[in-house]
């Protein structure tokens, strides 16, 4: 099979594809960049980097550092987003439960309301009921 149309190879590509669409491999170029500049590759190094991804060939154990870095990176990007999902589902866990105990409150305090009105409309009835039988 030869090369698909739109796609060029590439020195290193995620998954098992040999073979990517233009775009990305822009977009892994600039990641590179960002990820060697992170990293503190500069001057020779990152040149060597360029002009290994601009002609095609790799740098050998640039090439596989700065594609473990990506790796790395990915993983704990995607860490980031799971753990901010976990903080949004407790944030709205814990609305949640403040709400059903503000509610479990309010239910509570309307019956004992209720009840300490009954009770002092009831004893209130009786000290009536004693001041007329004392006249």
């Amino acid at each position: 099979m030869g090369p698909k149309e739109g796609l060029i190879p590439l020195p290193f590509v995620p998954s098992n594809e040999t073979e990517v669409p233009i775009i990305y491999l822009m977009e892994s170029q600039t990641r590179l960049r960002w990820l060697a500049r992170k990293y503190g590759f500069c001057g020779s190094s990152m040149e060597a980097i360029e002009f290994g991804l601009s002609n095609g060939t790799a740098t050998g154990s640039r090439d596989a550092e700065l594609h473990a870095l990506q790796k790395d990176h990915d993983e704990k990007s995607l860490k980031i987003q799971e753990l901010k999902k976990q903080i949004e589902l407790t944030k709205c866990r814990l609305e949640k439960k403040k709400k059903e105990i503000s509610e479990e409150k309010m239910g509570g305090f309307n019956s004992l309301s209720k009840k300490y009105n009954s009770l002092r409309e009831e004893y209130n009835a009786m000290l009536a009921g004693k001041l007329r039988k004392s006249k």
